[in-house]
């Protein structure tokens, strides 16, 4: 009834903090008696209430209820709003049971959320805690969820042995438990960790997230794990395959409306092409990927497109705009704080630098690439540092003459892992390079090889550029 803000304050600061108290608590029972069948619309208003009531216990529960709409709206920073709020509420109760599971599942839905440095900072202390309590209350299944996001924080950080680790004591909590949508997120979560050091098992594990997730009926986790399995399945040559994940990771997330969802998904069906060779449609699906993830603001999707994005640049002839993605890329990823798929990120600095004519730095950017592989146990990327090592090597004036040893350790390392595509790649590369060292009759040999596998894989744009190479030769 006031008409004017300041006259309402001051009548508010005029009650007595006990009687404020028990109005704001009469308010919020009111709304709960007049709206029993709505609560999760009117949960925000009703945490306001029951913040500044007797009853803290029931904020918390509010708080909560008002984030998990949110985050099905994928509002993720009000989500996260409501989240902290639940968390500092909850940790602030008396001790019991009850206190503590809300502020378990407070810190784990707050990291479901979490998109910058300081959330990964915030989140790994958040969930530590969250770990101790769910074991002093021996809540197995708590335990296994704050297990999991220990392993997915680790992930983000570049860590995968240890991701690995986390991933791999959740799902025996879950298995003992025979909890498949316990177990769904550590499968998934090892798949990816796998990635760049064993496509096998990454695959295995990836096709066996895909059907949880489609079982369970959890469309966005479908979405992004079929989207994943392409970046399993596309770098060992099975196109077929990674192809028919790639659409339905689109087609998921779009029919759901989850902008996260699918800016991963445009971002895999990029992979997709940028495996096959096929440049111009990897950079359409790489922009539409980067424009969803700025529009949703998520810095984390963005920086890694940008990496990709760079090095398809590079490969269709336009260094320049690659280069100039890719320092963006490392300018998010420093902002984030995070080493995930850094090694990709130098990587493309190499190719782009190559392109460019600068082979001196181009190695040093190789020597990086290595060497960030080489610490998270990145296998495919240290192969692609070691080849375009050997490239930047023979560049230099005098060329260096352990160019050789780099090549050939990125093919053994691409037979050894069953990167397909890009061991067809290397076979073209050392034929060029043999090439340029005079070396005509071994660099036919390994063209033809090459040959053989870009057709089999019906890898055009490079089995066009191989042809070409040995016509040259001939």
């Amino acid at each position: 009834i006031f008409k004017h803000a300041v006259t309402r304050d001051v009548a508010y600061q005029s009650l007595l903090a006990q009687r404020r108290k028990q109005l704001h608590g009469a308010i919020g029972r009111g709304i709960e008696d007049l709206y029993a069948d709505r609560l999760e619309e009117h949960a925000p208003i009703l945490a306001y209430h029951y913040a500044r009531s007797e009853r803290q216990d029931k904020a918390v529960e509010y708080a909560l209820l008002a984030g998990d709409h949110a985050a099905r709206l994928y509002a993720n920073a009000e989500a996260t709003t409501y989240y902290e709020h639940a968390l500092t509420m909850a940790a602030a109760l008396p001790p019991s049971a009850r206190a503590h599971c809300s502020e378990i599942d407070a810190a784990l839905k707050l990291a479901a959320v979490g998109m910058t440095r300081q959330d990964i900072e915030r989140d790994r202390q958040n969930i530590e805690r969250a770990r101790g309590l769910a074991e002093q209350l021996q809540d197995e299944r708590r335990l296994a969820q704050a297990l999991y996001w220990l392993g997915r924080l680790q992930y983000v950080l570049g860590d995968s042995a240890a991701a690995i680790k986390y991933a791999g004591r959740s799902l025996e909590i879950a298995d003992r438990l025979g909890d498949e949508a316990l177990a769904a997120p550590p499968v998934n979560l090892m798949a990816r960790a796998h990635h760049w050091s064993d496509f096998a098992k990454g695959c295995h594990l990836i096709a066996r997230s895909v059907e949880q997730m489609s079982r369970l009926g959890n469309k966005g986790e479908e979405a992004t794990a079929s989207g994943f399995a392409t970046m399993l399945f596309a770098p060992t040559g099975e196109f077929d395959r990674a192809l028919a994940y790639a659409n339905r990771g689109v087609e998921l997330a779009q029919e759901i409306k989850n902008p996260f969802a699918e800016a991963a998904a445009f971002f895999y069906r990029g992979m997709f092409h940028d495996q096959r060779g096929d440049w111009a449609c990897a950079i359409d699906d790489y922009e539409c990927a980067r424009r969803v993830a700025e529009r949703a603001g998520d810095l984390f999707r963005t920086y890694i497109v940008k990496f990709w994005e760079g090095r398809a640049y590079a490969r269709s002839g336009d260094a320049s705009r690659g280069r100039t993605l890719v320092e963006e890329g490392f300018a998010l990823a420093e902002r984030i704080g995070t080493k995930f798929v850094l090694a990709h990120g130098k990587l493309s600095l190499a190719e782009c630098l190559l392109a460019l004519g600068e082979p001196d730095a181009a190695a040093r950017a190789c020597r990086e690439t290595i060497a960030l592989a080489e610490e998270s146990g990145d296998r495919f990327h240290a192969a692609l540092g070691h080849r375009t090592s050997a490239e930047s090597l023979v560049r230099l004036r005098p060329p260096e003459p352990q160019w050789q040893r780099e090549i050939l350790q990125a093919i053994r390392v691409q037979q050894d892992i069953g990167a397909k595509p890009e061991l067809a790649r290397s076979y073209a590369s050392y034929a060029h390079l043999l090439k340029n060292t005079g070396e005509g009759e071994q660099a036919k040999t390994q063209l033809l090889q090459a040959i053989d596998m870009f057709r089999r894989m019906d890898m055009g744009w490079d089995l066009g550029r191989a042809e070409h190479a040995l016509r040259e030769l001939k």
